[in-house]
């Protein structure tokens, strides 16, 4: 019993102490740090991705605004049979496939020059607005 009084008791076991917890507070000090910024990155992004959003609505306001008008209308009378992904990953693939379908569909017609989107199938209409 004596023994463990004068373990605990020495300069170095305090000293070993001390140094856990300076070591345990920095590891707290540095976990806190690094999810603050990841957050503030985090909301940088996702700030910029509303930008991004909101700019390309507006082009696409100022440029057609009949054929924004057109896709509005089309979304609010069909909007529960779409699929529309949140993010912007896969949009390429989406695309590729649209054109594939519409060159099956309408070999040698030009899209929106030939084909107008209100006078393809129903599906390819959904895929086109998607």
């Amino acid at each position: 019993m004596n023994l463990e009084k004068n373990k605990t008791g020495t300069l170095l076991y305090k000293f070993a102490l001390l140094l856990f917890i300076f070591g345990l507070v920095l590891i707290c000090a540095c976990g806190v740090i690094a999810y603050l910024n990841e957050e503030t990155t985090y909301k940088q992004e996702r700030l910029d991705m509303t930008r991004n959003m909101a700019e390309t609505i507006e082009g696409l306001i100022k440029n057609d605004p009949e054929g924004f008008a057109g896709y509005v209308d089309f979304y609010k009378a069909h909007c529960d049979d779409m699929k529309i992904k949140l993010d912007a990953v896969g949009y390429q693939d989406d695309y590729e496939e649209f054109n594939k379908r519409f060159i099956e569909t309408y070999p040698g017609k030009v899209f929106l020059k030939d084909v107008m989107p209100g006078d393809m199938p129903y599906e390819l209409q959904l895929d086109y607005y998607e």
